[in-house]
């Protein structure tokens, strides 16, 4: 190692044109090479383990760089200033360093192309931080985790190829790449961190991680999505969610304010996380058929959301599930034997619609419905519950009173339901109630309607009550 001007050909720097070192050299010192300002090209032999802090900075001649297979370590600012890099090979298998203001490319503004080597697992944290002229990386399919801030500020990217061995991507991995507009995430991720924040071109990302999670170091009712804009309390515009045939379960947290969700290819999609797509602007939602559990908010404050339709297989709903929809005014509920949905639809069912004119709030009742489970409908009304958009309407409050909503229930014709659960329509805004009654033989646990029904239609079918 030396200090920054002590190196013995430091004052021949100038006209230094060539470096041969040693097959036998296991390391460059700090400040080996800093200044070189006319060393056109240097060549690491394989032996080479250890790259010291600056070793190469300043030699902005250099134009191309291959990093040997056995460098395990680079020290702070290694190519630092070098300007005329424009290309680097990278074949380091097990290679770590600093990277927040001390990774080894910092200011080396001008590379264009990064070849990473077909025998790397491990992508180092801030391997490619801030090369914003980088249009495109191929990540080999060896690789298995993308390192935290790995390709932050590239913002030259507009797009991404992360191959199916990839089972981990860490925090801000791909954060500010603003001219990445769509992007994939393959079948094998396991745990992928806030890495795509920042990215304000991506419109639509295609998720096809069979099982995976959303790791953001807080506690499960964060807010701290991997697409998520920092900072932003509004619904992100145009980011759309494809999932992919072979996705078993959509994570907590990861479409917070997201546009759109499309599940038609999602055969196999079995649960849906807590607060999976909290605050998104989805207007439609139709749930794949396998769909059988749905976790608490998971659709929190869905405030778009008008059309809801819930598969025959779902059996159970967490509470909150559905709350503040608050324009909600289509529930098509087809789960046939869900035993729990306790507060699922707290503080919603088309509460502002109704005060604006829009289609009553209906719940349609399909034929395969089996049991109603207690409380599903309890709640939708609230003391000083305050929309963002119309500050001065409170729901169940004086203010609401003028406004009572019409509501429908209807049971499909040859119902096959035979129990509805306690309270189960207790306590919400659908009154005077529309009840069209079809289930031929049902119980009841306790109280089911609650509230002045203004019309009872009771179906021929019915035989006992």
């Amino acid at each position: 190692n030396y200090k920054s001007n002590r190196s013995p050909w430091y004052f021949y720097k100038d006209s230094l044109q060539a470096v041969i070192i040693s097959e036998n050299a296991t390391s460059i010192g700090d400040y080996a090479f800093n200044n070189c300002s006319n060393l056109p090209a240097v060549t690491l032999p394989e032996s080479i383990t250890l790259i010291g802090g600056y070793a190469f900075s300043g030699c902005s001649s250099i134009s191309s760089i291959t990093i040997p297979s056995n460098v395990d370590s680079i020290g702070s600012y290694a190519f630092n200033k070098c300007t005329g890099l424009t290309s680097v090979t990278w074949l380091a298998k097990n290679c770590t360093f600093e990277i927040y203001n001390y990774h080894p490319f910092s200011t080396a503004t001008n590379i264009t192309s990064f070849i990473i080597g077909d025998d790397i697992t491990k992508i180092p944290d801030g391997l490619c931080y801030g090369m914003k002229k980088l249009s495109s990386i191929t990540i080999p399919n060896s690789v298995t985790s993308i390192g935290q801030s790995a390709f932050k500020d590239c913002s030259g990217l507009t797009s991404i190829n992360i191959p199916d061995s990839v089972t981990y991507i860490k925090y801000y991995a791909f954060e500010n790449c603003s001219n990445l507009s769509s992007n994939t995430i393959p079948e094998n991720v396991r745990r992928i961190e806030k890495a795509f924040s920042g990215c304000t071109a991506l419109d639509t990302i295609a998720w096809n991680a069979r099982d995976c999670r959303v790791e953001g170091g807080k506690p499960v009712w964060s807010t701290d999505s991997p697409f998520e804009e920092d900072n932003c309390s509004s619904p992100i515009s145009g980011k759309h969610i494809i999932f992919g045939e072979k996705v078993e379960r959509v994570p907590d947290r990861l479409c917070i304010k997201f546009t759109s969700a499309d599940f038609s290819k999602a055969i196999n999609l079995k649960t849906i996380g807590k607060l999976a797509f909290a605050h998104s602007s989805i207007k439609k939602l139709v749930l794949p058929t396998n769909c059988d559990s749905i976790a608490e908010m998971a659709f929190l404050g869905c405030k778009s959301l008008k059309e809801l339709n819930i598969p025959e297989n779902v059996r159970y709903i967490g509470t909150n599930a559905f709350s503040d929809c608050v324009y909600l005014t289509q529930i098509n509920y087809n789960a046939s034997r869900c035993s729990y949905a306790n507060g699922a639809f707290r503080y919603s069912l088309g509460q502002y619609a109704e005060m604006y004119n829009e289609e009553m709030v209906t719940i349609n009742i399909g034929a395969s419905v089996q049991t109603i489970p207690a409380r599903i409908f309890t709640g939708c009304t609230a003391e000083n519950c305050v929309d963002d958009n119309h500050p001065k309407y409170y729901i169940g409050g004086e203010k609401f009173v003028e406004h009572n909503s019409v509501g429908n229930i209807i049971f499909a014709e040859n119902s096959e339901c035979t129990q509805i659960g306690a309270n189960a329509f207790v306590g919400q805004i659908l009154k005077p109630y529309n009840v069209y009654y079809t289930p031929r033989s049902c119980s009841f646990t306790n109280q089911v309607f609650i509230a002045d029904i203004d019309t009872l239609t009771i179906a021929n079918s019915v035989d006992t009550i």
